[in-house]
């Protein structure tokens, strides 16, 4: 039994049997946060399953490794209607179709690629790669949300204070968040001394010359 259940249980303070089970060398359950085995990402595949109906609650909790009770609580949050053990759509997939998509995402083939090929949702794909270890190039990883470089970043940066790109291009062109890189290109600015109005000013002379610059380049193209 828990210490929190053992409390409401025989109407004892959950602070005072604590103390008493740490001088008597009785270990206590940690929380989830401390030895939680999932990430967002497990979450968000769940969530996904669950919300298409291709899997129970019951299903996902053991397909992504998240606790019933933290996934229901999560999804009746989101609002997501779940579906029973037994109304849940069959998936069309097997544990042999899984280990071959696997087995191609370990040799180079793209997680959506193999998601097509052998049927499987990304997200349980994506899911499954994180329990089992299995490395994903950088492109797919920032499709599925994993922290870009700060090299990436550095870069950007650079293109937009030289003027060679607006911040929304270098966003694209960089694969970066645009609020992140507009938030850390106004940090700089701020620091430089630049006043929010000559920096929005600045941002959008940076995007109409380049919208400018993309029309003469049209222009010059169609007259040839």
């Amino acid at each position: 039994m828990s210490l929190s259940r053992a409390a409401q249980v025989f109407g004892i303070p959950a602070t005072t049997l604590w103390q008493r089970a740490h001088r008597m060398g009785i270990e206590t359950p940690k929380k989830e946060g401390a030895n939680k085995t999932w990430s967002e990402h497990d979450l968000a595949g769940a969530l996904e399953e669950l919300r298409s109906g291709r899997l129970s609650a019951n299903r996902a909790s053991k397909e992504f490794g998240i606790p019933n009770s933290t996934l229901y609580k999560i999804a009746r949050k989101e609002g997501i209607k779940l579906s029973s053990p037994f109304s849940a759509i069959q998936p069309s997939w097997n544990p042999e179709d899984l280990n071959k998509a696997l087995d191609a995402i370990r040799g180079g083939m793209s997680v959506q690629k193999s998601a097509q090929e052998f049927g499987i949702p990304t997200g349980t794909l994506y899911g499954r790669c994180r329990r089992e270890g299995i490395e994903l190039s950088k492109y797919q990883a920032s499709i599925f949300g994993v922290p870009w470089s700060e090299e990436d970043m550095k870069d950007a940066l650079e293109v937009v204070r030289v003027g060679e790109m607006s911040i929304n291009q270098a966003a694209i062109h960089y694969n970066l968040p645009y609020s992140s890189l507009y938030g850390r290109f106004k940090r700089g600015k701020y620091e430089d001394g630049l006043s929010h109005q000559d920096f929005l000013h600045q941002e959008m002379t940076i995007e109409q010359f380049s919208n400018d610059h993309m029309a003469v380049q049209s222009g010059n193209l169609q007259g040839m």
